[in-house]
C-alpha cells in the first residue's frame, strides 16, 4: 500500500426523519471544521430541489458557523473531489436495481479523506439494503446490517 492515499473509515449516521438529518448535518459539519478541514462538500443523492437541505440553502451554498458549505448534487459533482464529503439523502431508493445505486457510488467516491453518509431509513429498510448488497449477517441489528454493508461506522 506504499504510495496510495490513506483516508479514514466511512462513517453513517442513520435518521427516521428529515428533521434528524439535518441535526446530524450540523452535528458533522462542526466534528469537520474543528478536525481543521477547509475542503468540505455536502452532495445529495437527489436533485438539489428534492434534498432535505434544499430550502435551507442559498445560491448552492450552505450556511454554516459564518462559513458557505458548498452544496450540490452527486450527479452535478461527478469527476470532482473534495477532502471531506458529507452524502446525504441516502434512502432506500438510492439502491435500487434501476441505476440509482451509481449516484450513491459517484457521491461516495468524491472524498479524497473523509466521507460521512447520512441516510434517512427504518430498520426494515436497511434490512432490506443490507440484503441486496449481499450483507445477509443474520442476528445483527439492521442499522449495523447495513453500515457492514458499506464498510462504514455506525454512529
Amino acid at each position: 500500500f506504499q504510495g496510495c492515499v490513506r483516508g479514514l473509515s466511512p462513517d453513517i449516521h442513520i435518521t427516521a426523519s428529515e428533521e434528524d438529518s439535518l441535526g446530524y448535518l450540523n452535528k458533522v459539519l462542526r466534528e469537520l471544521i474543528e478536525e481543521k478541514y477547509e475542503e468540505i462538500v455536502i452532495l445529495t443523492c437527489l436533485t438539489e430541489e428534492q434534498s432535505c437541505l434544499f430550502t435551507h440553502c442559498i445560491d448552492g451554498y450552505y450556511p454554516f458557523n459564518n462559513r458557505k458549505i458548498k452544496f450540490t448534487s452527486c450527479r452535478k459533482f461527478k469527476g470532482l473531489e473534495a477532502d471531506a464529503v458529507i452524502l446525504l439523502d441516502v434512502t432506500r431508493s438510492t439502491f435500487d436495481v434501476d441505476g440509482n445505486n451509481l449516484v450513491f457510488y459517484v457521491g461516495a467516491s468524491r472524498a479524497r479523506v473523509r466521507l460521512s453518509i447520512i441516510a434517512n431509513m427504518s430498520d426494515d429498510e436497511c434490512r432490506s439494503v443490507s440484503c441486496l448488497l449481499g450483507n445477509t449477517l443474520e442476528g445483527k441489528p439492521p442499522k449495523k446490517m447495513f453500515a457492514a454493508a458499506l464498510n462504514a461506522l455506525l454512529q
